[in-house]
């Protein structure tokens, strides 16, 4: 699993198809997992205060669901350790 710590974020704007880049402090970090894909689409996007171990309870995980042609269809969430985000009861 490539993991990347980056200090931005991005929304992805449905009726646009457009991308937003919005700064998400100084005080957070920004974990995010591709797994499997190989289209640039992340799968899991992870936010923690800067500090929090990833095997820490506390971090704002995300999960993407995709359809055929790449566009996200769902997107969950749930609160827990980074690491486990694959198992995560997300809703």
């Amino acid at each position: 699993m490539a993991e990347l710590t980056e200090y931005s974020d991005w929304e992805h704007q449905e009726d646009t198809a457009s991308k937003r880049v919005t700064d998400v402090g100084s005080s957070q970090q920004l974990y995010i997992d591709y797994a499997t894909r190989v289209d640039g689409q992340p799968v899991f996007v992870g936010k923690g205060a800067r500090g929090l171990a990833t095997n820490a309870n506390g971090w704002l995980v995300y999960n993407f669901s995709y359809d055929s042609n790449g566009n996200i269809i769902s997107k969950q969430s749930a609160i827990g350790a980074w690491t486990n985000r694959a198992t995560l009861p997300y809703s």
